[in-house]
């Protein structure tokens, strides 16, 4: 930054907070890289995205994958997959409970005899700014703010429901969801976005198939054999039964 003329050499903080509009000081020195920018980053969100688009003028659509769409040869399916990059992790808190069973009974404490894991929840604290440059070209340019371009993308991915690939330094979660945003906006905050965002974990249930041999099935009513039918001539009881008033003879 020394080697520009119109900027005296000072630190990035002094130089923001001397410049009212953001967009001229991004014009006079460029976006911003922190010295550790090359290296890998920790913290990242990994969706898989299906749209569709018709593959012909007579059809007007585009959005999220139908029952109806899908089988329609008008409609053209394709799916992408993207990692998202932060500026910034300001906090990340990680959640995992066990839930133990209890049963009361007459005496004593209540007892216990299953216990199960309930779903895993994750919460991030996560900074952007507009003075910054972007991670991965590209990304976060649906805004001229790429902190509100940032926000409305998490709005996004909510909104759509899509299980996603959480990578945190400690864990790597799969088929997470988001749960919650809140997002504060202070005039600190004025070209920067500071949003907490909870994941929660789908716990997917996993059937069993079972077999049935030929054997042990029931036999169909047209296959069946009945064998021979026979008629036989009624009992003396019923015979007798026959003489009674009001049945002929």
């Amino acid at each position: 930054m020394s080697s520009n003329p119109i900027i005296p050499a000072t630190n990035w903080t002094t130089l923001v907070m001397g410049f009212a509009n953001i967009n001229a000081l991004k014009g006079l020195i460029g976006p911003f890289r922190p010295p550790q920018w090359n290296q890998p980053q920790v913290y990242s969100l990994t969706v898989t995205q299906i749209t569709t688009e018709a593959t012909s003028s007579n059809i007007v659509f585009q959005g999220q994958v139908t029952q109806s769409s899908a089988n329609n040869p008008n409609i053209r399916q394709t799916s992408k997959t993207v990692t998202y990059f932060f500026d910034a992790i300001l906090r990340a808190e990680h959640n995992q409970e066990l839930v133990e069973t209890e049963h009361p009974i007459q005496d004593g404490a209540s007892v216990v005899d299953h216990c199960y894991l309930r779903p895993a929840q994750v919460t991030l604290e996560i900074g952007m700014s507009d003075c910054m440059a972007r991670y991965v070209d590209g990304q976060f340019t649906s805004n001229s703010s790429k902190s509100i371009s940032a926000y409305e993308t998490l709005l996004d991915i909510q909104s759509q429901r899509i299980p996603i690939t959480l990578a945190t330094r400690l864990k790597l979660y799969e088929n997470m969801v988001i749960k919650f945003i809140r997002a504060v906006d202070t005039r600190e905050t004025q070209h920067a976005l500071r949003v907490e965002v909870t994941f929660v974990q789908l716990i997917v249930a996993q059937t069993a198939t079972n077999t049935i041999p030929a054997s042990a099935r029931p036999d169909a009513t047209d296959l069946t054999n009945e064998g021979t039918k026979q008629v036989l001539p009624p009992s003396s009881t019923v015979q007798n039964s026959s003489n009674l008033k009001g049945f002929p003879q």
